[in-house]
């Protein structure tokens, strides 16, 4: 990542690291919910004792900050989709994702056309321009990295507007009108680094792309992320609207 091409100025990334022991408590707190449905977990039930303060710094970080983070040491060994649920409940609601309302969804190459309209982005290898996702946070949970490739690359969007504003003035002015949006329910860019990161992003500032990659052929070791979307929190007394406003997945 190039700091200044990409408009992060403040540093690399803020990573925070789950200590053996907080790992064990996310393991307990996965066994606690088993059985539970996702999408309904929340702090209270995925309790986490220690683990919790570092992960509202995260989320502050991500919500309030430089708008990214990675958390680094998540148990992948005991029920994946449960622990990332869990992990990322802490940064705010967990939003249902596509036509068919899942709590979580994994990204694997399926072998789908990229070229072909109707292909989703989870659902191939290919390079990924930069997008942003249809909530407040993106996360991203890494089972599995490929076997070369698919390297995470983001970008502040204030940087592209200002980049185009220098660069282009004449075309400027098309950001700032009625702007087009993909309708295909679910889709939504994905990217990474090794096993046990989970990478957050705040979509309404930071903008993020994925090289292309290469996998292992043999179907246990192929690259498997996990994408969680998740809306912000409102912890201000009296607060009814999330911080980030009204910005809702496609349903």
């Amino acid at each position: 990542m190039d700091p200044g091409a990409s408009g992060l100025d403040d540093g690399g990334m803020a990573t925070f690291t789950l200590s053996r022991a907080q790992q064990d408590e996310v393991r307990t707190a996965a066994r606690q919910a088993a059985g539970m449905p996702l999408a309904e977990l929340t702090p209270g039930s995925f309790p986490l004792p220690t683990a919790a303060a570092v992960l509202r710094r995260l989320a502050d970080a991500v919500t309030r900050g430089a708008g990214f983070a990675l958390l680094r040491g998540v148990p992948v060994d005991e029920d994946p989709d449960l622990i990332c649920a869990g992990v990322g409940c802490y940064a705010g609601r967990i939003v249902p994702q596509g036509a068919e309302q899942v709590p979580v969804q994994h990204v694997r190459d399926r072998g789908a056309d990229p070229k072909v309209p109707t292909t989703l982005s989870y659902q191939h290898s290919a390079a990924l321009g930069y997008h942003a996702d249809p909530t407040d946070i993106v996360a991203l949970l890494c089972v599995r990295s490929a076997k070369s490739g698919g390297l995470s690359s983001i970008v502040r969007s204030a940087a592209v507007h200002d980049e185009l504003a220098r660069a282009r003035p004449d075309l400027v002015q098309v950001l700032y009108q009625p702007w087009w949006r993909d309708l295909r329910t679910g889709d939504g860019p994905d990217s990474f680094r090794q096993s046990r990161d989970m990478q957050f992003l705040n979509n309404h500032i930071i903008l993020h792309g994925r090289t292309a990659y290469e996998d292992y052929p043999e179907p246990e070791r192929r690259r498997d992320l996990i994408r969680l979307w998740v809306n912000a929190a409102c912890d201000a007394p009296g607060e009814t609207a999330r911080p980030f406003g009204a910005l809702e997945a496609a349903p």
